[in-house]
């Protein structure tokens, strides 16, 4: 329960962030004009919080089953949510990557020279190329149920370790993309 937890509270913010983000995008860069770039890009962009929330949904929901447990009574379901969540993510990638562009006036040479876009760039290369050997591994595990020390490589591991690097610094990066929007938590008191 405090693992599922753990996910949803920073998922929420993450997902408030997305919007925020979304809408600091069309107020600074668009300067209010949401035509500027087309209705194909502009679907892009207001699709990424979208994306995201769905993509915690699947990963949520992935969180929730038991691969051993529950393939008789969801066959299959498991692996629908990973793949759902793999797809997602990608997508999510790939549209924070083109609003980065489109903010550097679609410049990639400005884009790499800010540090946090090239963090994002490395991560996302990171997960793409490492998130399908890290889900075989995965289906290998769900289906034998190995329960010992030898039931995956260092290299399966490395691998592994990497997915999980480039999606949480993927992510991360995204923290810096807002520059005066803070979070403030007050603490109500009752009379």
């Amino acid at each position: 329960m405090a693992f599922r937890f753990a996910l949803m509270m920073p998922a929420t913010c993450r997902i408030f962030h997305a919007f925020v983000r979304y809408k600091c995008f069309v107020i600074k860069t668009l300067k209010g004009n949401s035509s500027a770039d087309g209705w194909l890009l502009m679907a892009v962009y207001k699709m990424t919080p979208v994306l995201l929330g769905i993509q915690i949904f699947f990963i949520a929901a992935a969180f929730i089953l038991n691969g051993y447990i529950d393939k008789d009574a969801l066959p299959g379901m498991l692996n629908i949510c990973v793949i759902a969540f793999i797809c997602l993510s990608s997508l999510y990638m790939v549209t924070v990557l083109i609003i980065d562009l489109r903010q550097s006036d679609w410049c990639l040479l400005k884009q790499l020279l800010t540090p946090r876009y090239v963090v994002r760039l490395v991560c996302a290369t990171a997960f793409f190329t490492c998130v399908l050997p890290t889900y075989h591994n995965f289906l290998i595990y769900v289906q034998e149920r190995q329960c010992n020390i030898q039931a995956t490589t260092s290299l399966a591991a490395l691998i592994e370790y990497l997915t999980i690097i480039g999606i949480s610094g993927f992510h991360f990066s995204e923290l810096f993309d807002l520059d005066l929007v803070y979070y403030n938590v007050i603490e109500g008191v009752s009379r």
